[in-house]
Order: structure tokens, then C-alpha cells, then sequence
């Protein structure tokens, strides 16, 4: 299977209350965690088929983005249970990824 027909659901809408704020945002080398994931995510996967949780508020930020992915907004006071879901629920059954944006790439 090529990683090109894979699926991939990130976990990103969460307020990050102990990390000082939203995961997402927080910068390493001058990029937000979530600006690497994209980057990444670039390079090995159709973002057609990449599916980001966000919060509703982070919307217009992440279309400017990219507009190729499916940007998902989310209860940021839910569980990553429940975003997945909601990941879920919005994509056709394909074999896929799961990633929260402050895993290591």
C-alpha cells in the first residue's frame, strides 16, 4: 500500500492548559507545531485525504493555511476520543494515521 492512499487524522483543537496555550501554535524553530505537521504531512500523504481537528475559532487561520485539507472544527472541551470521532465521521473508511500535533515527526 502507498501512503499516498492513506488517511490521516491529526488532533489538534485542544487548549493546551498545561502546555501555556494551544499545542497547535507553539512554536519550535520559528514554526508551529502544526505548520511541521502540515510540512511534513506534504511530503508522504495526499492532503486531500489529511483530516485536522481545530477549534471553530482557528477556521479562517488554518484555511489561509492550506485549503487542501480538511480542516474539522471541534469541542476543544472534548475528549481526543471524541475528535477522532468527528474526524471520523466526515471521512470515508480508508486505512489511515492518527496523530496529535505534539507527537514527535
Amino acid at each position: 500500500m502507498n501512503l499516498k492512499d492513506c488517511h490521516v487524522y491529526l488532533l489538534a483543537a485542544g487548549k493546551g492548559e498545561r502546555a501555556g496555550g494551544p499545542k497547535a501554535w507553539l512554536e519550535r524553530d520559528g514554526k508551529s507545531l502544526l505548520q511541521m505537521h502540515l510540512a511534513f504531512m506534504r511530503e508522504h500523504f495526499n492532503l486531500s485525504q489529511v483530516f485536522i481537528a481545530v477549534q471553530v475559532g482557528w477556521l479562517k487561520r488554518c484555511l489561509e493555511t492550506d485549503l487542501h485539507v480538511g480542516w474539522i472544527s471541534v469541542d476543544p472541551e472534548g475528549t481526543p476520543l471524541a475528535s477522532l470521532k468527528r474526524l471520523l465521521s466526515v471521512s470515508e473508511r480508508a486505512p489511515g494515521f492518527v496523530y496529535h500535533v505534539d507527537m514527535p515527526l
